[in-house]
């Protein structure tokens, strides 16, 4: 069971706003999948930074999938019910505290994550390496601290379901570490220099026949 906290990988998650949501703000939905979410502090770091950094509008069409293995119900429960304690957002800043955390008065040491912001995350269980995609039609699927658990065989073949499970032109985004494998120069582009944000390419070449 991997636990995360608070604004990880800030630089990551500001190239949403800034390369993906421009090319899908005239879009009627804009879906996210955020696969291996862990107990949820990246995935509601996302959307305070959205909520900061987003056109109103655009943030309003905004939902997440959450997902992750566990299976003993407490990534689940805390994020469904956006409750943390304070030892778990000591990496907030006070400003965003003040504006999307409550405290529980009956709980002291308990927070509660805004209601707008929870109710744009549905969470689900699922393995990754089962290959069965959560969704179609994803504009972006973010990956981060995950893929690097997997054999390279693994990774390839969790790579393919993603890229089915993208949209037309849809986003791919993984850790710094986590370089896409080069016998999928053809099925994915680079946007960023450095860092690891992908485009899928459309191609006529079938991504499940890559070895």
């Amino acid at each position: 069971m991997a636990f995360t906290f608070f604004f990880r990988d800030l630089d990551a998650i500001k190239l949403i706003p800034e390369y993906v949501l421009p090319t899908v703000a005239d879009k009627e939905n804009i879906t996210i999948w955020d696969a291996g979410c862990a107990n949820g502090p990246e995935v509601y770091s996302l959307l305070i930074h959205l909520k900061e950094n987003t056109d109103e509008e655009i943030f309003s069409k905004i939902t997440v999938v959450a997902s992750d293995i566990d299976s003993s119900r407490i990534f689940g429960e805390a994020i469904n019910t956006g409750r943390y304690r304070k030892n778990q957002i000591s990496s907030v800043p006070p400003e965003i505290m003040k504006r999307y955390f409550s405290h529980n008065e009956d709980e002291p040491d308990v927070f509660i994550i805004d209601e707008e912001l929870r109710e744009k995350i549905s969470y689900h269980r699922h393995d990754l390496l089962s290959l069965k995609t959560i969704g179609n039609n994803f504009d972006i699927i973010i990956c981060k601290h995950v893929l690097q658990h997997f054999t390279p065989e693994e990774q390839k073949n969790v790579i393919k379901m993603f890229y089915n499970s993208l949209a037309k032109e849809g986003f791919l985004l993984t850790e710094f570490s986590q370089d896409m494998p080069e016998c999928f120069r053809k099925h994915f582009s680079r946007i960023v220099p450095d860092q690891n944000l992908y485009r899928k390419k459309l191609t006529t070449e079938n991504i499940n026949e890559v070895q």
